[in-house]
Order: structure tokens, then sequence, then C-alpha cells
């Protein structure tokens, strides 16, 4: 079975980094196939970077957010996830691989998790417990739920305002799972100390 991984991007300036394409390049090695999402204007220049890496490059407004576009993504190519093995969700808001993308699997493959990400809200004041959204990675136990595409076509939105998304996407997208049963485990143990500051 497939991997699949939607990596989304937004630039202010309108260009794709080289560590995008590092990212993105290790991806493919790893045995992923990337469908390439961007918010942002890309002229044809920035396009063709990644055209010898991606499956498809989908560009649309900055509605929404990243949620937004890996809900286009993801009823786009609903047929085509329902068949992989791994969906991985990530965006180009950091840097990686750092250390190499099997080690990460073999280590979430040992606490056989449903679904899993580099880090994680744990135990704060006021935020409840979630995953942090730049890198998410889901079992075909959760790509084939109901809880799953429940959250993806009827709670995502194009959210305007970015603290919206957050509360109600980023943060929603773990409740909603953990109410289809499912359960996480992160790469790192990095609990939040203070709470997050409103925008």
């Amino acid at each position: 079975m497939k991997k699949i991984a939607l990596y989304h991007h937004w630039d202010k300036n309108n260009i794709v980094d080289d560590y995008s394409i590092y990212t993105i390049k290790s991806l493919v090695d790893f045995g992923f196939e990337v469908i390439f999402s961007s918010n942002s204007n890309l002229a044809d220049g920035e396009k063709e970077k990644l055209s010898a890496l991606v499956k498809n490059i989908i560009t649309r407004s900055n509605k929404g957010f990243d949620f937004g576009a890996w809900k286009q993504v993801l009823t786009t190519y609903k047929e085509t996830v329902l068949e992989c093995e791994h969906l991985l969700l990530l965006n180009n808001s950091c840097f990686g691989p750092v250390v190499p993308l099997q080690e990460s699997f073999d280590k979430m493959q040992t606490f056989d998790a449903d679904y899993w990400g580099m880090s994680s809200c744990e135990k704060h004041p006021v935020t409840p417990d979630h995953l942090y959204s730049y890198f998410i990675c889901f079992t075909n136990r959760v790509i084939r739920s109901e809880a799953f595409w429940n959250f993806w076509e009827n709670e995502v939105r194009d959210y305007e305002n970015f603290m919206d998304a957050v509360h109600e996407a980023e943060w929603g997208l773990t409740k909603a799972l953990k109410k289809g049963g499912f359960r996480y485990r992160t790469i790192t143990e990095m609990p939040d100390a203070d709470p997050i500051p409103e925008i």
C-alpha cells in the first residue's frame, strides 16, 4: 500500500524555499507520493522547482489556511487517499527531517498509535490536549474511519482568522478522532508551559 503526503505551503514572497524542496525530496526518497498545495501566488518558475518531485501542484487563495487546503486536497483525492497505508499532513512552518524518517516511523510502530505527530500540547491549563498540525501521520485505521472524514467534510471551513483555525481545526482534529476512539502519540515530549496568546 502506498504512502501519501499532503505538503502545504504558504510564503508571503510567493517563493518555494530550498528547505521545502529538501523536505519534499526526503519524503519522496522515503517512498511518499507528495501532493503539494500552496496558498501563495506561485509563478511558473517556482512550480518548476517541484515538477520532478510531486504528483500534483494545487494553488489556491489563502482561505482556511493549511486546514482549508488540506480539506480541498482530501476531498478531491478521497478515493486515492482511502487506498493508502499512511497519510501525512505537513506544512512549511518548520524544517526537517533532521534525522532519518525511518527512525520516527519505527518508533511509532512500537507504540501501535493510530496517528502521531512530532510534538503536542499536553496538560495545559487553558488549551486542550492536541497534536500540533505541522506534521501529523495517520494510519489506515484512521484514514478509513467515519470520524476522520466527518471532520474534514463537515467541520473544517474556510477560516479567515488564524486563531479560529487553531481553535476549531487544529484542536478540533484531535477532539474528533478521540471521540472516534483513536489514540495519538508523539515523537517528542514537549508540554507547553504558558497559555497561547490571543492575536
